[in-house]
């Protein structure tokens, strides 16, 4: 398979893909509140809870969480480190989003908790991957007139799906971002990760492994091995 370096074509096309940076206070607060305002309604209707989405724009940590409340409502934290991260735009901090939504409505399979081996309310980190790529985000990006240009590398995978291929451009996007924060290799949609577990990671993958997950849930396809054993 042929290699190709990703994170720069898509740094430098982010500003004709029409996908902007987090830059300000206001807009970080607009995104969050445009998520939660979407999904409130379906968490209240589905479970009778609230879906309660905090932005701590101050929180200089790139760093994210899920969570429930005294009342068992759904709870996501935001920090603006995290829309501050290098490579990070708006599509991306929507990833995020959808990401700690995914540990609440992602299903199985489940974290543990603690040391024993019943499961917990949270769907596992490569769970909350797929949800995010194949449910919450083609949610969000449906009837969005957002366009994207420059998208050659990705538009074969997808058939001229311009939903798919906005997720999977996320996917690339938050891939690299992930690379960055961890210091390692950035990931390529060309290539799979090495990894073959033989029972389900439930834990954080390793970024190819990720991107891979992200590419398969916006195609449509089966969750990868590199984390998922049925």
């Amino acid at each position: 398979m042929k290699k190709l370096t990703i994170l720069g074509l898509f740094l430098i096309s982010l500003k004709s893909m029409g996908v902007g940076k987090v830059k300000t206070e206001d807009e970080f607060r607009t995104v969050v509140k445009r998520f939660n305002e979407f999904w409130q309604p379906r968490v209240k209707a589905e479970m009778g809870k609230d879906l309660i989405v905090e932005a701590l724009w101050n929180e200089e940590r790139a760093n994210a969480h899920a969570t429930r409340d005294r009342d068992y409502n759904l709870v996501i934290k935001v920090n603006g480190g995290m829309a501050r991260a290098q490579g990070m735009d708006e599509d991306g901090l929507v990833f995020i989003l959808c990401h700690e939504l995914g540990h609440h409505l992602g299903g199985t399979p489940k974290k543990k908790r603690g040391n024993t081996d019943i499961d917990s309310w949270s769907s596992a980190e490569g769970q909350a991957d797929y949800f995010a790529a194949n449910e919450c985000l083609p949610e969000m990006f449906k009837g969005d007139d957002k366009k994207l240009s420059d998208v050659e590398i990705i538009s074969p995978f997808c058939q001229e799906d311009e939903v798919c291929e906005r997720v999977l451009k996320t996917g690339v996007t938050i891939g690299n971002v992930f690379a960055i924060l961890k210091n390692t290799d950035e990931p390529s949609i060309h290539h799979h990760s090495q990894v073959q577990v033989s029972e389900t990671n439930l834990g954080h993958p390793d970024v190819q492994c990720r991107l891979d997950t992200i590419k398969n849930g916006a195609l449509g396809e089966e969750r990868p091995e590199c984390w998922f054993r049925d």
